[in-house]
């Protein structure tokens, strides 16, 4: 997809911070494991809408709201076996950009970045050998980082003002025999209200995003 080639460093990043996990020694069957845990992950983000913006010389720029991929990575720290506290980051574009006008549609923009740093806990409901299953609440800060759209040889920049928004994760990890390395997979949703403002002078929107996301990564206590 194209919007990994935006996500590069941010690739670069986890790959040398799971490199360097890596390079802890496993946890041997009895010892105590720690209660600090690392997660990387691939992110699919849906966006659950499509947004319509009316421009002055008629059309609209149209925000699609398809399923893109992103990445992310959460710190995480156990007070308890039942409670633990997570911090994290997601890096992804949430929405393609097209103009349409007499029901023809062009691609204008790359996309809506989505790019929100998320703090909660997770209450672990079920713990076996192997499986745990947790969920909790969560709040977010959301930097969307604006964008611009070029439409007949003209272009016009947007504001998105980063707000901050709740939401809730459900998730299931599953640990690799005696080592340190865990699946995880989780489902999550955000709600954020947000103001766009057209560099054109065109009337400020006020609208709502409420993305769903599946998280599927590794995640390595050390």
């Amino acid at each position: 997809m194209k919007n990994l080639q935006n996500n590069i460093p941010f690739i670069l990043m986890l790959a040398m911070t799971l490199a360097a996990v890596s390079s802890f020694p496993s946890v041997v069957h009895g010892e105590e494991l720690s209660r600090w845990e690392l997660k990387t992950s691939a992110v699919l983000v849906d966006a659950g809408k499509n947004a319509a913006l009316d421009q002055p010389a008629g059309g609209q720029t149209q925000a699609d709201g398809d399923v893109e991929l992103g990445l992310g990575i959460a710190i995480e720290y156990r007070l308890s076996d039942r409670v633990s506290l997570e911090l994290a980051r997601v890096s992804a574009t949430a929405m393609d950009l097209s103009y349409r006008l007499n029901g023809e549609s062009t691609a204008v923009g790359e996309g809506i970045r989505f790019m929100p740093i998320l703090a909660g806990a997770n209450l672990h409901l079920l713990q076996s050998e192997r499986v745990s299953l947790y969920a909790g609440p969560r709040v977010a800060y959301v930097n969307f980082g604006g964008f611009s759209t070029a439409i007949d040889g003209e272009t016009t920049a947007y504001e998105i003002d980063n707000e901050f928004g709740w939401g809730a994760v459900a998730g299931a990890k599953y640990q690799f025999g005696d080592s340190a390395w865990s699946l995880l997979v989780e489902a999550s949703y955000l709600d954020v209200d947000t103001e766009i403002t057209p560099g054109n002078g065109a009337e400020t929107i006020v609208d709502s995003f409420n993305p769903l996301m599946l998280t599927i990564g590794l995640s390595h206590r050390f």
